[in-house]
């Protein structure tokens, strides 16, 4: 090689290293801009304040919400968003600010509210028509229909007749930016087992602070599955408040091992929300909605989705083994299969229920074993949910599909067909 071949060798590494340098700080630039977000918190927003009935407004958001809304969480600041306005009347998508419930609403009247409400525009072309889901349950509404209006009231999960929705809100005593909210309803003493059912509707919940028990079908692998309690809790099932205040202690004291109790360490609005709802009850079960939604840091929360049912007179957990006979798994998963792919958002997210239910090794090779999805029961059928990433991206969401019983009759154990009323 030249000399001079040699020098221009030279000069050109040296330009690049100095690029490179030049990128390298730059991207650390970038990175920490990234998160520069999350100590900028809005501490205003997480204020609590006292609901003034004199004002129509709420003077912390200056937003309007029906006072059917107000009511649900006195006190609580609430945001908004225009979904579309037809014939003079505007339509609001509204949450609290501490993002315990959502709601469709006009400025005067409450039309769904739940937990898990979310909506997106059917297209592009008609911003009038939206698709709405609550839980389980979806809906095309056109809001030039007044029918279809009124039927955004079924997705509602009202509290049941001799139940009693109890909520508890509470914050860190060293960050107010680190809040705990639970939801439970509880049967008064006038509904059949309410006692049995209260201890058990308080195990679920204490269920939902023990790690992998957090998700419940990650772990129904075992076909008669109950619910445990691993949390330590040694008061009365029965103490509703201790409960709830032991679960927001547990929390707290999570939150406070992982960041410290110095607020300056703690990286955002941390939050953990439980909400429990019962939703169909009978003589012979209940049906709940377990709502979950989780802030500890990152780029965004977590949240679970699905229903839980409970034999009342028996007093059993109910899932793989109470619902179908042995040996059946692969053909009422052949059942679902079928309902799944017939499932419009199934096919826009090309979502696959087997990359949940087939396990796999380290290296991605199948192991032989499946994972049995949660089971519970509506009055249509069986209900099975996936959770965000389960099936598919965590954009797609929760997945529900039921199996009609008349579907299911040749699996189903005797003791379900009882609980059923087949």
């Amino acid at each position: 090689m030249s000399k001079r071949h040699i020098i221009t060798t030279i000069i050109i590494a040296g330009l690049l290293s100095v690029a490179l340098y030049a990128l390298d700080i730059n991207k650390k630039e970038i990175e920490e801009d990234e998160w520069a977000f999350l100590n900028e918190v809005d501490e205003s927003v997480y204020e609590y304040s006292e609901y003034d009935d004199s004002q129509e407004e709420n003077t912390e958001t200056n937003v309007v919400v029906p006072a059917e809304l107000k009511a649900l969480l006195p006190g609580a600041s609430w945001s908004t968003d225009t979904i579309c306005t037809v014939a003079g009347v505007t339509y609001l998508y509204a949450s609290d600010n501490d993002l315990r419930t959502y709601a469709i609403c006009t400025e005067s009247t409450l039309l769904v509210e739940d937990p898990s409400l979310t909506y997106y525009e059917a297209d592009s072309i008609t911003p009038t028509v939206i698709k709405v889901m609550a839980g389980e349950k979806t809906l095309t509404v056109d809001f030039k229909n007044p029918s279809d209006i009124e039927k955004l009231r079924t997705l509602s999960s009202p509290v049941l007749p001799g139940w009693k929705r109890c909520r508890w809100d509470r914050k860190a005593d060293f960050c107010d930016r680190v809040m705990n909210n639970i939801e439970i309803d509880y049967p008064k003493s006038s509904i059949s087992n309410s006692e049995h059912i209260n201890e058990w509707i308080a195990t679920v919940a204490l269920a939902q602070i023990t790690g992998p028990v957090r998700l419940p079908s990650l772990v129904s692998t075992y076909l008669n599955f109950e619910w445990k309690d691993r949390s330590g809790y040694r008061g009365q099932l029965n103490d509703r408040y201790s409960v709830a205040n032991f679960i927001a202690d547990t929390y707290f004291a999570d939150v406070e091992e992982e960041f410290g109790r110095e607020d300056e360490n703690i990286p955002a609005a941390l939050y953990s929300i439980i909400s429990l709802r019962a939703r169909f009850f009978n003589d012979r079960y209940v049906t709940y909605q377990m709502f979950t939604n989780d802030y500890n840091g990152g780029m965004h929360g977590y949240y679970t989705d699905q229903l839980v049912s409970y034999d009342c007179v028996h007093h059993e957990s109910i899932g793989w083994e109470y619902l179908f006979k042995p040996k059946t798994e692969r053909s009422v998963l052949r059942q679902l299969e079928m309902i799944a792919e017939a499932d419009e958002k199934y096919q826009l997210w090309d979502a696959d229920i087997w990359d949940f239910i087939r396990r796999v090794d380290d290296e991605g090779n199948p192991t032989g074993e499946i994972l049995l999805p949660m089971p519970s029961l509506t009055p249509d059928g069986v209900l099975f949910s996936f959770q965000p990433y389960e099936v598919s991206c965590f954009a797609a969401g929760c997945f529900h599909f039921t199996i009609p019983y008349s579907r299911l009759t040749t699996y189903l154990t005797n003791r379900a067909k009882w609980c059923i009323g087949l």
